[in-house]
């Protein structure tokens, strides 16, 4: 496989993984979930709980909300399958948008579970939509990644449109990007791998901010494949479109290689940009942004098996992304015993340490197939974990009973403190006195938007920013040097969507 870069953006460098060591902990939780193999469960905190909910995309409105870290069954009728949501009149009440047959539609919900239609808006249906402030008005806008159907001229292609919010809804949708293909491409890859039988999606499509610059960006992985050839060769690309905060976008090619990578958006490294990492067989790059619009790649051998998209989470709690991945078990490990024919099947977890290298901490059996990755923190415990979801793509045969499996973190230690109901903070420490000068700041933040990083302000200067942020919800946990006396504390909460939550207390130091 060849495998280019732009020689003037990347530096190379190289990630040591280190000998296996103690192995991850998890304890699997299996929820049947009838969603009659259409589709996959969207992750939302729908009853504002601080827990995320997984909504059952499909004819039954099958989902599981949940209490407090306690899930269970309830039908939800709504009026049709939210693909995005926010709260777009900024009523303090969660709605939800979702695109079909060249129209935006939007559901303004009530804070009570009911929801009216508003107003719709021509545009492109979108193969993924994400949530932000794209023209620094204020209002939460839309964009939606969308296909470009082949002809006799193109072998198909791809754009990107936004929906701009103008208070009483949403404008048309608006192309902001597109490409096409040559004749004889297509979109995606008719793939097969231990546990998945699938043609694998052409786009992912995420939020970032790769040049820290506070205004939202979109990341797009795009697959290719021929039919030129026996077997098609894929071609993956992953770009950015930087926006200005003005409703303007600039587009940069990260990668365009022949080969097959799954994606996910996080920033690895605390610094502030959004990174990139890209998982493919036994290895993984981080494309690491900088403020300059430049990145640097690193490489990280893998034990293998991959077969899903990595997820992005601070397993250990030492407020570092960690990557866990589903894979077969690779042929380096003992794996576990399965029936005759049947390939092992769990996840691989990668823990990052402070001079950003990985220890492989082994492998955990789920023995199932899956579709589909989830993080957050499922049990409201303050630890970060994981979940799969197996769907009728997985085989070619129809499923009605799909599971969700949730893979909850039971490693030793602290944790952090659990996200708070609804939007606003949650204060573990410090309290109103502290009875020393080295001050722990552990707490949380929950937003209807995702969250881009955490402040500490003490006496109004910024003290602490941190990015361990999980969609809607944020943590942070840091130890501040301050002088004995009276300070004036403030929290801050920033989202991708331009809004701020803020908190203030007085502290007294002892």
């Amino acid at each position: 496989m060849v495998f280019s870069l732009r020689t003037n953006v990347f530096a190379a460098l190289s990630l040591l993984l280190l000998p296996v060591a103690v192995r991850a902990q998890y304890s699997v939780q299996s929820h049947l979930l009838n969603v009659d193999g259409d589709g996959v469960p969207f992750q939302v905190d729908w009853n504002l709980d601080g827990v995320p909910d997984f909504l059952g995309s499909n004819q039954t409105n099958q989902n599981l909300l949940s209490a407090n870290g306690s899930y269970s069954y309830k039908t939800l009728v709504l009026p049709s399958i939210p693909q995005v949501t926010g709260d777009f009149n900024r009523d303090g009440n969660l709605d939800y948008a979702t695109g079909s047959n060249g129209y935006l539609y939007t559901y303004l919900g009530n804070g009570k579970g009911g929801f009216t239609i508003g107003p719709s808006v021509t545009g492109p249906s979108g193969l993924g939509f994400v949530v932000a402030d794209w023209n620094g008005d204020g209002r939460p806008d839309i964009a939606a990644a969308y296909d470009i159907p082949s002809s006799s001229t193109i072998g198909g292609g791809f754009g990107v449109a936004i929906y701009l919010n103008n208070g009483n809804g949403f404008d048309a949708g608006k192309t902001v990007f597109q490409t096409t293909y040559p004749v004889g491409s297509q979109l995606g890859l008719p793939r097969t791998e231990p546990g998945i039988n699938a043609e694998m999606h052409f786009v992912d499509f995420a939020l970032g901010d790769f040049d820290a610059d506070g205004h939202a960006d979109l990341m797009l992985r795009t697959l290719t494949s021929t039919y030129n050839t026996p077997e098609p060769i894929p071609t993956t690309t992953v770009l950015l479109l930087y926006g200005d905060g003005k409703g303007n976008f600039t587009a940069q090619t990260v990668a365009s290689r022949d080969t097959f990578d799954q994606v996910t958006v996080a920033d690895m490294n605390n610094d502030g940009t959004s990174d990139i990492v890209a998982v493919n067989g036994d290895t993984a790059t981080i494309y690491y942004g900088h403020a300059n619009r430049a990145f640097t790649s690193a490489s990280v051998a893998t034990p293998g098996g991959i077969y899903l998209e990595p997820m992005l989470v601070d397993i250990n709690g030492d407020g570092l992304k960690d990557i866990v991945y589903p894979a077969s078990c690779p042929s380096t490990y003992t794996c576990p015993d399965v029936p005759s024919g049947e390939t092992p099947i769990g996840v691989i977890t990668l823990t990052q340490t402070p001079a950003h290298t990985f220890t492989s901490t082994g492998f955990v059996q789920v023995q199932d197939v899956f579709s589909a990755s989830y993080i957050g923190d499922f049990n409201h415990d303050g630890k970060l974990d994981v979940a799969l979801h197996t769907g009728s793509e997985e085989t070619g045969n129809y499923q009605p009973n799909d599971h969700l499996y949730v893979l909850a973190n039971t490693r030793a230690g602290a944790s952090y403190c659990p996200a708070p109901a609804g939007s606003g903070f949650h204060i573990c420490s410090p309290a109103s006195t502290a009875s020393s000068t080295s001050v722990t700041f552990d707490f949380s933040a929950s937003s209807i938007y995702p969250i881009r990083k955490l402040e500490v302000w003490v006496d109004g200067q910024k003290r602490s920013e941190t990015y361990n942020s999980v969609g809607e919800q944020a943590f942070a946990h840091v130890a501040l040097k301050l002088t004995a006396g009276k300070h004036n504390v403030s929290l801050y909460s920033g989202a991708y969507d331009g809004s701020v939550q803020k908190t203030s207390f007085p502290l007294t130091v002892k």
